[in-house]
């Protein structure tokens, strides 16, 4: 099953669950990476330079022994960025992080930077009607910090 095809799936059950974000205007980001390490990330403002702080997260994880799932709260005025962290290096798990941004459009950045594990395929989508959309995707070798300039699609 290709990363879309899963990520098509998470959303569904979410949705058939009745989880919606508590802000409409939130945009929805999915930041997927395999194999396992640590991922440092955030979203940075076009226009002031400053983290945007995501509201509310949700983890999945999958590997061939386990599935499992944990809601991520993030403290409102904390823009530090997110974290995700796996199992010991290169597990063959891939984790799928959504979270909700107020505020973000075309323009601003995203900054990641891989804290641990060998080599990091990433993969950023926006979720546009329940659908996510791949607008980058990356294979993350060191340990130095990155940005992307994010362009998200018209709804």
């Amino acid at each position: 099953m290709s990363i879309q095809e899963k990520l098509v799936e998470i959303l569904r059950s979410r949705k058939q669950a009745g989880e919606y974000p508590r802000d409409q205007m939130a945009v929805e980001f999915i930041v997927s990476f395999s194999p396992s390490g640590t991922l440092r990330w955030k979203l940075v403002d076009a226009q002031t330079g400053q983290p945007r702080p995501p509201i509310f997260g949700r983890s999945e994880v999958q590997t061939d022994e386990l599935v499992g799932s944990r809601i991520i709260a993030t403290p409102e005025g904390n823009p530090t960025g997110f974290f995700a962290a796996g199992f010991n290096e290169n597990v063959d798990a891939s984790f799928h992080v959504s979270f909700f941004c107020p505020g973000a459009v075309s323009g601003g950045s995203l900054v990641y930077r891989k804290d641990r594990g060998d080599k990091l395929d990433l993969h950023l989508f926006v979720v546009r009607n329940d659908n996510p959309i791949h607008i980058f995707n990356t294979t993350i070798t060191d340990d130095q910090e990155h940005s992307v300039e994010i362009q998200i699609p018209k709804a």
